[in-house]
This record gives C-alpha cells, structure tokens and sequence, in this order.
C-alpha cells in the first residue's frame, strides 16, 4: 500500500521536483539502510527498494560480492554535490542498470546491461547527484528512458535489509 501511495504522489508533483538527500553523508553506521526510489515517465511509472550507499565504504564496495538483487532492487550512490560519477562492475557478478540522476530528480544518462566483473569505466558526461544500480534489463523491461523523474525517498523507517533476499524488503 505505503509504494502505491508513494506512486500516486510521484505522478502528481511537478517538473521543479527537488530531490531529497540525507542530511549527513558522514555517517559512519555500518547498519544498511534502504531507501525508495519511484521513477516516472511519459513510458515508465515503477519504484524499487534500494539500500543507501553513504559512507565511503559503503560506496566502494557498492554490490560487489552479491550474487544476485531482488528484481526491484539495487543500492542508490548520493553525493553532496552535482558531479561527474565513474562506476565500474569490478567483483560484481551480474548485469546492472546504472541510472544517472540530476539534483532534480531528472534522470540524465543511461548505461544498460553493464558488464560484470570488468573494470572499465562506466560513467556519464553530465553532473550527477545520485546514480542508482539496479538489475540489468529492468529499462528496458520498464520503458525507463533520459528526462524521466525519480523521488528518492531515503533512510525508510519501515524497511530492512533482508539477508535472505540480498536487498531491503518491508518490516513485517
């Protein structure tokens, strides 16, 4: 229900959409904490339950080691500032979709089926504040495409990182 309402509420908020970021991206909690990402589009309308990538070392180990995600699941990158971002699929053992998101929740780039275990650079030309990983295939299985809008709402209070699923479900 709270994802349908959240839905609802994306499609109704107007382009100047600011989105939100952790106040404290210092925090050295080794607790996972899940976030919610809803994207909206002429094509595409669909949320995930993504863990929050914050401190450094939650950023340099990002998915690495996982063997597989929940099929809407993955891990959002925040950064304190607009930027260039690099990302690579270094010990990373399956296909991901990297989504590059402006600080108005715009996405602006794009990078499909990034190939695992590989260190090449996979990046955007574009400033980001936010770059979100799910599993490869999902734009295209969703129709999510550049210029659609995200909400990215963080540190769900209702949500939990699940080691039987590998990603954040909800608290039961």
């Amino acid at each position: 229900m709270l994802l349908y309402l959240i839905f609802i509420f994306v499609l109704l908020q107007p382009h100047e959409y600011q989105a939100p970021v952790p106040t404290d991206l210092t925090t050295t909690n080794r607790d996972v904490s899940c976030a919610v990402l809803a994207i909206t589009g002429k094509k595409s309308a669909v949320t995930y339950s993504l863990e929050e990538a914050i401190t450094r070392e939650q950023k340099l180990r990002g998915l690495m080691f996982r063997k597989q995600i929940p099929e809407k699941g993955g891990m959002i990158f925040y950064n304190k500032e607009p930027r260039i971002i690099d990302m690579w699929m270094k010990n990373t053992y399956f296909p991901l979709d990297m989504l590059f998101i402006d600080e108005k929740g715009e996405i602006v780039c794009i990078k499909e089926n990034a190939v695992p275990l590989t260190e090449d650079t996979i990046s955007c030309d574009k400033p980001v504040k936010f770059v979100a990983e799910i599993n490869g295939g999902q734009v295209k299985a969703q129709n999510i495409s550049v210029g659609d809008l995200c909400m990215i709402i963080p540190n769900m209070e209702d949500m939990q990182y699940s080691e039987e699923t590998g990603g954040c479900t909800p608290l039961k």
